[in-house]
């Protein structure tokens, strides 16, 4: 009699356990069909080349779309001006999102009022980002050359200079990603205890000291973070460039990888160059993505 009522507990008690698994396993299921099907179909057209305007239907021609894509000099610099969009916005995010965080954990008066108002950039539509930004920066209407002029200072052709297009399509991120930057680190200064500060002034540190040498790397693994966070983001890049330009921009000067993606696949409908390439994007993003993880995680082990 006992030990049938001890495997009757054993049963229950197993049976709790695995419940929530059990509840969980449909949901699951769709998920990774849905999600699932999608990744391992574009994997395989990737080998492919296949097109609907191709009345010859679909041919497996191995990793000739990869070839393809690693031959193509339209491709290695779209990678070059992806790799210096990430050098232009990313460090800069950093920067201007740590000052504003430090800035917002003093006793500021009215400390509300401007956390909310510098975190409305991050709530914004990328799209209405995009288009508030082309409206600001019109040759002929927009504010920002309306001002240059009033104050005499050269014009900047933002939209029309092959040179400066990649520097418009980094304004107007890092204007969309700090916020974003700002709340992490934001999140990080309160988590750091007071104590470090009384101590610091008692060793007789200044307040850059205090900041260059307790406070920053204090901080590290939300800094790798974000700096894994942002990365990602940029090298994703695409609706703002698409918004202002509607192509990769005056002379290609905007033409990142996801630009680069769409205008290939539009103008040919290649279904297994077009799924290559966004393989080898991913790749890219994975490769730094892992290699900011891992800076991430022994920067949180220290």
């Amino acid at each position: 009699m006992a030990s049938h009522q001890t495997l009757g507990g054993r049963l229950r008690r197993a049976a709790s356990r695995n419940t929530p698994y059990v509840l969980l396993l449909p949901s699951a299921a769709i998920l990774t069909a849905v999600l699932a099907y999608p990744w391992v179909w574009s994997f395989i057209v990737s080998f492919m080349r296949w097109s609907p305007i191709d009345p010859g239907g679909p041919t497996f021609v191995g990793f000739e779309n990869y070839a393809t894509i690693f031959g193509s000099a339209e491709f290695w610099r779209s990678v070059g001006l992806t790799l210096q969009l990430v050098l232009l916005t990313v460090p800069a995010e950093l920067v201007l999102g740590f000052l504003l965080a430090y800035m917002l954990n003093t006793d500021l008066r009215g400390r509300g009022f401007f956390q909310t108002l510098l975190v409305m950039p991050m709530m914004v539509v990328p799209a209405m980002a995009g288009i508030a930004w082309l409206v600001m920066l019109h040759p002929v209407y927009g504010a920002l050359p309306y001002w240059f002029g009033e104050l005499g200072l050269p014009q900047i052709g933002w939209m029309i200079d092959p040179g400066t297009a990649l520097y418009t399509v980094a304004l107007v991120e890092i204007w969309r990603n700090t916020p974003m930057v700002m709340l992490i680190l934001f999140a990080g200064l309160r988590s750091l205890p007071p104590e470090l500060a009384d101590a610091a002034r008692v060793d007789g540190a200044n307040g850059l000291q205090y900041v260059l040498f307790i406070v920053l790397p204090s901080l590290r693994p939300f800094i790798l973070f974000c700096l894994l966070i942002m990365t990602m983001f940029e090298l994703r890049t695409f609706d703002t460039v698409f918004v202002l330009f509607e192509s990769g921009g005056p002379g290609q000067g905007a033409q990142v990888l996801g630009v680069y993606l769409y205008e290939r696949f539009t103008s040919s409908y290649d279904f297994g160059i077009s799924s290559a390439l966004a393989y080898v994007l991913l790749g890219l993003t994975i490769v730094l993505s892992f290699w900011f993880a891992k800076g991430a995680v022994k920067g949180a082990a220290e």
